[in-house]
């Protein structure tokens, strides 16, 4: 990956730190066919909006950009830009955001106030770090969160 990609990553990861007031484009998911009918509404993916075509991915746990173009996991690119919201999953009025290809894990605001992704943990401190708010409003047809 070149240096400005990395360099992008760990923007991304401080980007997206709990405190970020910065929007993020959010667009229809990208692996829609992989997704039941049902959860079709729910399922988004997430672009940075100063640099169209980078796509909030995981990579090894951490929440980064990534362009399609130069996707360190292509055959799977679309699945992990893919993520599932569910309302209300811990706390009513707060969303969870669910990772379409690794099931039960979600984002979480880590220790040093980094998005990660991380496996489900039965326990309040997971809980209510997984759990955030979405300002929304709608740009032109898309919505900024």
């Amino acid at each position: 990956m070149p240096a400005d990609d990395r360099e992008g990553s760990k923007i991304a990861r401080e980007f997206y730190a709990v405190t970020s007031k910065s929007p993020v484009n959010s667009l229809p998911c990208r692996a829609v066919d992989k997704v039941s009918a049902e959860l079709r509404p729910f399922c988004l993916s997430l672009v940075d909006p100063d640099r169209p075509g980078r796509y909030l991915v995981h990579r090894d746990g951490d929440l980064v950009f990534e362009p399609k173009y130069a996707a360190s996991n292509p055959d799977t690119f679309d699945d992990d830009a893919s993520f599932i919201v569910r309302a209300d999953l811990f706390f009513a009025g707060f969303d969870a955001f669910e990772s379409l290809n690794r099931p039960n894990h979600f984002f979480l605001a880590s220790p040093d106030d980094k998005l990660v992704l991380s496996e489900f943990n039965d326990t309040p401190e997971f809980r209510q770090r997984a759990s955030m708010t979405l300002i929304r409003r709608d740009i032109k047809g898309e919505f900024t969160c």
